[in-house]
């Protein structure tokens, strides 16, 4: 079963080498490209698909108001942000308003490749540096000493170091052993005693 992608991207030369590059993986299908998040919207109106791999700056309708666009759909697709141009407040933003991955065009294209896979498989993918700086730029009036303090039991150890590597509550489930509804609610705790948002944040404070 393919995993249909929704590419949005203003930059032909994007539009027409990311699907090359994609077809080293016969999962991925990229079945319709368009230039702008006002296009992409209208796709959507009458399409569905797994995952839309969007650019973030972008003329008439950025990718940050198509995911929000997005998000009010009954089923939507998975939205992954893609740009050229990063800074930590499109980063934060897009992550803050529910991104499942943030990769950059100059990376290789298997990290995108990567990076779609674990979204779909309910993971978060950040490269390692977005990681770093997203530990330095979440506000949650903590120090590094209330970072050490947060009590955790140790399902909640061993489910945060998978939850680090990008694994979904499933993934997680099948090595620790555990049912996922267990794991769900481990991330829910984890979330909780961090007062994190997001699992993007969450990987951010145990690094």
């Amino acid at each position: 079963m393919s995993i249909s992608i929704l590419l949005v991207d203003d930059e032909e030369s994007v539009r027409e080498l990311l699907p090359k590059y994609f077809r080293i993986d016969p999962e991925l299908e990229v079945v319709t490209t368009t230039n702008n998040g006002r296009s992409a919207r209208a796709w959507l109106e009458d399409n569905t698909c797994d995952i839309v791999l969007s650019d973030i700056h972008m003329p008439g309708m950025n990718g940050l108001e198509l995911l929000s666009y997005i998000k009010e759909l009954d089923s939507p697709p998975v939205f992954i942000a893609m740009t050229a141009f990063d800074t930590d407040e499109t980063m934060m933003t897009a992550l803050a308003n529910g991104a499942a991955g943030y990769v950059i065009k100059g990376h290789p294209p298997r990290t995108i490749i990567q990076a779609i896979h674990n979204a779909l498989r309910g993971g978060t993918s950040l490269s390692p540096q977005c990681v770093k700086r997203l530990v330095s730029h979440i506000s949650w009036n903590q120090t590094r000493e209330g970072k050490e303090s947060t009590p955790m039991t140790s399902s909640e150890k061993s489910v945060i170091k998978l939850v680090r590597r990008g694994k979904s509550n499933r993934e997680i489930a099948k090595t620790l052993h555990f049912s996922e509804s267990y794991i769900k609610a481990v991330v829910s705790s984890l979330l909780e005693k961090s007062n994190c948002s997001s699992r993007a944040e969450l990987i951010a404070w145990f690094s």
